[in-house]
């Protein structure tokens, strides 16, 4: 099986903006994009799943907050608002956070870094646009120094093909899995070689 978010990750290039509608998306909740503060709220989820019969949620609305990190200075996270009915997962709404630093991701292009340490923070964002494009209405921007952090809503079209993606009935054999004793919250952690996929989704 294919990673969990890699249909979101490949449309994360360096320097790329993804398209968003600000307007549909909405702000499905906090937030939140520390991986560690999020685990710590799902510190009940103590009973293993055997990731090979996957998950099934049970009808209602749900909350998924997914997370990927990579050695290279990249990581985004996403918080998505979902309703579930008769074993169909729909998701409705969300945002993704990504995160750079171009300090560790242009290490081996010392030009490159040396040309964005000599803009200001209105440069570095003119500069992106103008190789990727304009950034998407209502993106909001935020640098420090040689670190980028990027929030947009995602757009219906993007949403409807990451909860394909994210097939729940069908998880890596490596993953880890738990679930708190009701089975309202779950913790899925897949491992690479190079970067780690943390899934935590809870019923609403």
């Amino acid at each position: 099986m294919k990673k969990i978010l890699t249909f979101l990750m490949i449309v994360m290039a360096l320097f790329a903006f993804i398209s968003c509608d600000n307007g549909n998306g909405g702000n499905p909740g906090t937030d939140n994009t520390d991986p560690d503060k999020v685990a710590a709220t799902f510190s009940d989820c103590t009973t293993v799943v055997n990731s090979t019969e996957g998950i099934t949620l049970s009808d209602g609305n749900w909350t998924v907050t997914a997370f990927e990190t990579e050695d290279e200075g990249w990581s985004s996270s996403m918080i998505i608002k979902a309703t579930v009915k008769d074993g169909v997962n729909t998701f409705i709404s969300g945002t993704e956070t990504i995160k750079m630093d171009y300090a560790i991701m242009l290490k081996d292009d010392p030009e490159a870094l040396e040309a964005l340490e000599g803009l200001s923070d209105d440069e570095k964002t003119k500069m992106m646009e103008e190789m990727q494009g304009e950034k998407p209405e209502g993106a909001k921007v935020e640098w420090d120094g040689l670190k980028i952090i990027m929030t947009m809503s995602i757009e219906k079209e993007d949403l409807d093909d990451m909860a394909e993606e994210m097939d729940l009935s069908k998880l890596p054999p490596d993953a880890v899995v738990k679930s708190n004793a009701d089975n309202t919250k779950y913790v899925i952690i897949i491992e690479y070689e190079d970067d780690k996929e943390e899934i935590y989704i809870s019923k609403d």
